[in-house]
């Protein structure tokens, strides 16, 4: 989540999963108001653009090419364009077992999905606080091909345990895009143990 004014192309770079030369395209459209040009510590310029331009001027819905895969992946969830976020907790859940749960509960949404091109699902597998199994948060992009809350609702259903008064099981709400970035920071967490973007 931003938590300043004004940030430099570095930090920019840093966010969102966009190359140089993608940068100094976008920001020949930025207004006046929005960048500011000050002086470093060497006398040289140093151009900043403020934070209420930058998602709108830098984040974008697209894929990632293979090598950007491999390297960019968390910055871009965290900046992705999601409609949908939530966890299941299985009973008993290993890795394996939930990556293969992910894997169909893809597979599952993709036959709501006219467009199948237009469906993004990240996973990451975290470790359960109180016993040696497992669960999975994710995040899922149906984009203008939407797919109502209740089927995604009812596929959960058919892949995990249902909730209990005392127990969540699955979780689901929708994605708030511009406020919820925390969601995606949440899944991309560093103590998980694997995630996946499949598309």
């Amino acid at each position: 989540m931003l938590n300043k004014q004004w940030y430099n192309k570095q930090e920019i770079l840093n966010i969102y999963p966009i190359s140089i030369s993608t940068y100094k395209r976008r920001i020949k459209n930025i207004p006046p108001t929005k960048t500011k040009i000050v002086k470093t510590e060497r006398g040289t310029p140093l151009r900043l653009i403020h934070e209420s331009i930058l998602d709108e001027v830098f984040r974008e819905r697209r894929r990632l090419t293979k090598k950007e895969k491999e390297t960019k992946i968390i910055r871009y969830v965290n900046n992705h364009y999601w409609n949908f976020k939530g966890n299941i907790v299985p009973v008993n859940g290993t890795i394996k077992n939930i990556k293969a749960v992910m894997k169909f509960f893809f597979d599952l949404l993709k036959q709501h999905q006219k467009n199948k091109r237009d469906l993004t699902l990240f996973y990451s597998i975290e470790k359960n606080p109180n016993d040696k199994y497992y669960h999975a948060h994710f995040l899922i992009d149906c984009r203008g091909d939407m797919i109502e809350k209740k089927k995604v609702m009812d596929t959960l259903k058919l892949l995990c345990d249902n909730n209990t008064p005392g127990e969540t099981r699955i979780y689901l709400r929708e994605y708030d895009l511009f406020f919820e970035k925390r969601g995606a920071e949440y899944a991309t967490k560093e103590e998980n143990y694997g995630y996946q973007l499949l598309y």
